[in-house]
């Protein structure tokens, strides 16, 4: 039994390998020996450690090449692949877990790396992953691909659905994946919808809020990165009003820089920019002349106002402004510019609430209190000139954003006499970022995991 089951988990390591290391697999899977110096030794030893059955960390192995079936190189692993999986079949119980990450150049490769699966008996677990990035096609057939090994309908019918409640059918929607986990959705002219990966706490192999993937665990609940089922929009046409008043009023929206703002508030459309409750503008760096009188993203930007000013709700919508911190001698021409911009969002009247939310990137600083103070009154400013000098932010929730600012964030005070100081700047970013990681785990859903949210998508564009 014994022998057995040592055989059946090398199985499953070569499956994995196969897939997730091609170039690896190709070279022979024999022990290899210690070469070099001891630094080389143990850099081996990781590598080797990276390939082990229970090895699950994520993206690692995120930047090798999709398998592509119109390569010899790549045919002939699929190849070895089918063989695996043909004596893994012969063995393999219904109990058996299995998880396939194989990212797939096109639809013929993916067809050809799932095709061996087909002998296994039905599954009671299994995760499948063809792609590193969203691709709807196919997640269509890693859908079918995961209904047929784990013998689930490929389809769910409410037959009596419209009997229920329009009160009971909204609450149950607020139950499913439209709702994110921390009710924060970002959206990019490039990627649509999306969670940054670096900031996830989800741990599952193939959850399809990040890749074209699909398993078990999502139907579980297990996966904190929840799908935001927008395929629930299409496929059940008389749920697509109700399940877009959750998703766009149940939701908070970041929206990413630039002309973002009007592509993203034309993609939802008039009745959807209505159901918006929540709503944050992201601008990376508005020192730069992109709101410049004559500038493709300025104009943009006075078309993104006349959508919200015409067709939101704003009684009902808290709208948020984030920028990053410019360097001290660069922030008068930063705060020029944005009192401009706030300017233009005074033709926004009646908002329920609007929040100016700077992030700064330099946190090594001695003053603490001042620098806070600073800060608030920056934002404070920004803020009376959109909904009047009465308005005070943090008595309307604001505080609740901003409460947790210098617990736990990652700020290195320097007391004055410390005699700590570090006066290379590319040294004092490394010092401070590798201070960021090291708390970025302990941080979730404070003001510094925000700003960690907003500069890794930030830093990608």
């Amino acid at each position: 039994m014994e022998d057995f089951e040592h055989c059946l988990g090398s199985l499953i390591a070569l499956s994995r390998l196969a897939c997730r290391c091609p170039e690896r697999f190709a070279k022979g899977l024999g022990p290899r020996k210690p070469t070099g110096s001891l630094e080389e030794q143990e850099e081996q030893q990781e590598q080797e450690d990276r390939l082990r059955l229970d090895y699950c960390e994520p993206y690692h192995y995120e930047h090798m090449e999709p398998l592509n079936i119109a390569k010899p190189e790549d045919a002939k692993i699929i190849q070895v692949w089918a063989e695996v999986a043909s004596r893994l079949a012969k063995h393999a119980q219904p109990t058996l877990e299995l998880e396939l990450m194989c990212d797939c150049a096109d639809a013929a490769t993916a067809n050809a790396v799932v095709t061996p699966l087909y002998d296994l008996p039905i599954l009671d677990s299994f995760a499948i992953r063809l792609a590193k990035y969203h691709n709807k096609g196919l997640q269509s057939f890693a859908d079918a691909v995961y209904d047929r090994i784990t013998g689930r309908s490929p389809t769910s019918t409410f037959h009596r659905w419209n009997d229920l409640s329009i009160e009971v059918r909204l609450r149950i929607l607020e139950y499913t994946g439209l709702v994110a986990d921390n009710e924060e959705v970002f959206w990019h002219q490039r990627w649509g919808y999306f969670m940054p990966q670096r900031i996830t706490s989800c741990r599952v192999l193939a959850c399809r809020s990040s890749h074209t993937a699909t398993s078990t665990q999502r139907l579980a609940g297990t996966c904190d990165n929840h799908l935001i089922i927008r395929s629930l929009f299409p496929v059940f046409k008389q749920m697509k009003a109700e399940a877009s008043t959750i998703f766009f009023s149940k939701n908070s929206f970041v929206v990413m820089p630039r002309i973002g703002v009007e592509l993203f508030l034309n993609s939802i459309g008039r009745s959807n920019i209505n159901r918006l409750r929540r709503l944050e503008i992201v601008i990376a760096h508005p020192e730069y002349p992109c709101f410049g009188e004559a500038a493709r993203s300025y104009l943009s930007w006075l078309r993104a106002i006349e959508l919200l000013k015409g067709s939101a709700n704003l009684s009902a919508l808290t709208l948020s402004f984030s920028y990053f911190s410019s360097p001290e001698d660069d922030r008068r021409n930063q705060q020029r510019v944005l009192r401009k911009t706030m300017q233009i969002l005074t033709v926004l009247k009646g908002l329920k609430d609007f929040w100016v939310l700077e992030w700064s990137k330099y946190v090594v600083f001695e003053d603490r209190e001042t620098y806070e103070t600073d800060l608030r009154s920056r934002e404070e400013r920004l803020e009376k000139i959109v909904m009047g000098e009465e308005y005070n932010a943090l008595t309307r929730g604001k505080d609740k954003v901003t409460e947790n600012m210098t617990s736990m964030t990652g700020f290195v005070t320097t007391p004055p006499g410390s005699g700590f100081s570090i006066q290379n700047e590319d040294v004092e970013i490394s010092v401070v970022w590798l201070i960021l990681l090291g708390l970025l785990r302990s941080t979730k859903g404070t003001r510094f995991d925000r700003i960690w949210q907003r500069k890794t998508v930030c830093d990608e564009v």
